[in-house]
């Protein structure tokens, strides 16, 4: 009986949703959406799952001298399958192999398990190089494809393995990202990404550089705010390694849990995410942390390529239905 009548009651609030937002203007659905209100705060909170140009907007929040941590958080997301090398530069793998003394200088095949964001003329175009030797290039599509190539020699001269990612580009239809999985050698040995390459951004020197030893989007960004120039030392990683039943509150939770570990007390915590996202963010966090600490949040705005207008309204309309669930179903089965 209860769950028939949570049934019933369920598509009456759908059908009434539909109604409302059918009737409101969607610019002020979206401007209600993207909350923004900071509040004094000596902890400054990162969504680890935001585009780069919002880590960058976070980067410089945290450089404000009121922040005594910046805690990062996300969850070991399908979305870490590959790397996402978004600017041009250099992907480096670092193999470190360990063959046997018989390794022969013979013909080995060398193949990079890579794809594009899209097609056509947003394909991504990149070089592959072995021991800084440029060997051959390589159009990715939005297919995952292995992309050969033979070396000849011994493997234990193989000190590196190099993508150089050249034709990054962004306008009002897309976005030309590459994306790496894995390294795969006479088809045996697999090299993951993680925790065996590095990824400098522009020119080859090290100086904007993102080392790949993360397994969540939490540890991700923290790597980025570092590299944004962020001191190390004032940034924590907080991961949820479990998806559980939601992506943002698995990260709360564990958000929470590392707040706890810091050796200071906290009076204010403000959360930056993006766009639209935000209320049903601050909500959460304000849900989930003690009293006496105030929340404030920051929505950073996104950018044409990220809002999906080619899908009309849907999204805003997706989030009014999350912001629903979030504020009358959820939080208040979890947090009474």
């Amino acid at each position: 009986m209860k769950k028939k009548l949570f049934v019933i009651t369920s598509v009456s609030v759908v059908s009434i949703l539909i109604l409302i937002t059918s009737k409101i203007n969607i610019a002020d659905l979206s401007t209600f959406l993207s909350k923004t209100g900071t509040v004094e705060a000596n902890v400054l909170i990162v969504e680890g799952w935001i585009p780069d140009y919002a880590i960058q907007a976070a980067a410089e929040e945290a450089k404000k001298d009121a922040y005594k941590a910046v805690v990062t958080t996300g969850i070991r997301s399908s979305d870490l399958e590959y790397l996402t090398v978004g600017m041009n530069g250099y992907l480096i793998f670092y193999p470190d192999l360990k063959v046997s003394e018989n390794d022969n200088a013979g013909t080995h095949s060398i193949k990079i398990v890579a794809k594009s964001k899209m097609g056509g003329k947003y394909c991504a175009h990149f070089t592959m190089f072995v021991n800084d030797s440029s060997i051959v290039e390589f159009s990715a599509d939005e297919i995952s494809r292995e992309y050969p190539i033979k070396w000849q020699g011994s493997l234990t001269e193989i000190d590196s393995v190099m993508i150089h990612f050249d034709n990054d580009m962004l306008d009002d239809y897309g976005d030309v990202n590459l994306y790496v999985k894995e390294l795969i050698i006479d088809s045996t040995i697999v090299i993951p990404y993680e925790f065996h390459s590095a990824y400098d951004i522009g020119y080859l020197d090290g100086k904007d550089r993102i080392i790949n030893d993360f397994r969540t989007v939490a540890e991700l960004a923290r790597n980025k705010l570092i590299r944004d120039g962020i001191d190390s030392s004032r940034i924590f990683a907080f991961p949820a390694y479990k998806k559980g039943f939601n992506r943002t509150l698995s990260s709360v939770f564990a958000c929470k849990r590392g707040l706890n570990s810091l050796n200071f007390k906290i009076t204010g915590v403000n959360v930056i995410t993006l766009g639209i996202h935000s209320r049903r963010t601050w909500l959460a966090y304000k849900n989930m942390l003690d009293n006496s600490i105030n929340v404030g949040v920051i929505s950073v705005p996104e950018k044409a390529v990220d809002k999906e207008e080619e899908y009309g309204n849907e999204k805003i309309i997706k989030e009014v239905f999350n912001l629903f669930y979030y504020s009358i179903l959820l939080l208040p089965f979890y947090f009474t």
